[in-house]
């Protein structure tokens, strides 16, 4: 099996509006007004 990870950051604006890199957007396709899904999986090491 073949994977593509990256790693990248991205900035949170003070009204919560996250800055996603130009090359991850290159990567990915997304455009302006596209939508996209940010996945979190908490573990019991994040909520301590």
């Amino acid at each position: 099996m073949v994977t593509n990870n990256f790693f990248d950051n991205a900035k949170v604006m003070s009204k919560g509006q996250v800055t996603i890199p130009k090359d991850v957007r290159d990567i990915l396709g997304i455009e302006s007004g596209d939508r996209v899904l940010l996945l979190y999986s908490l573990t019991q090491k994040d909520t301590q």
